[in-house]
This record gives C-alpha cells, structure tokens and sequence, in this order.
C-alpha cells in the first residue's frame, strides 16, 4: 500500500492519502483525496500503473471503493 501511495502521489490531481490500519491488523483504510474523479481513473488507467500493478482489477473487486463528496471541514 505504502508503494502504491507513493506512485498515486506523482500523479496529476493527486492531493494527498492516509493510511490507516485497525488496531487488530484486520482492515486497512486508503483514504484519498484527488482535485477531481477523471484524474484519479487516468492515474488507475496509465500504462506505468497497470504494469506495476496489473491484478488491480481483479482486486478492486475485494475492497470497497467509494467516491465521497467532501461536505464539511473543521481543522484546530
């Protein structure tokens, strides 16, 4: 995941990622944040991303990826 974080952040509308893994080691939540969705799936569709991961396909099928709308902030 840190490698593939590393690669989304060279990319076009990339903004910024966090990473966050259950206290049990079980789940894992990527959470992204891209200036819009077309820059996000050009970034999944480039050549140097399915060379270096080609089984994305098949693994998006076994997480749960979700487009969110951001509605609210609130930073201290």
């Amino acid at each position: 995941m840190k490698e593939h974080a590393r690669f989304m952040a060279t990319q076009p509308g990339f903004i910024s990622v966090n990473l966050r893994r259950s206290k049990d080691g079980g789940h894992v939540v990527n959470y992204v944040q891209w200036t819009n969705p077309e820059k996000l799936a050009a970034a999944h569709h480039s050549p140097e991303f399915r060379k270096k991961w080609p089984r994305f396909g098949e693994i998006v099928r076994e997480i749960e990826p979700r487009l969110y709308e951001v509605v609210h902030v609130e930073a201290a």
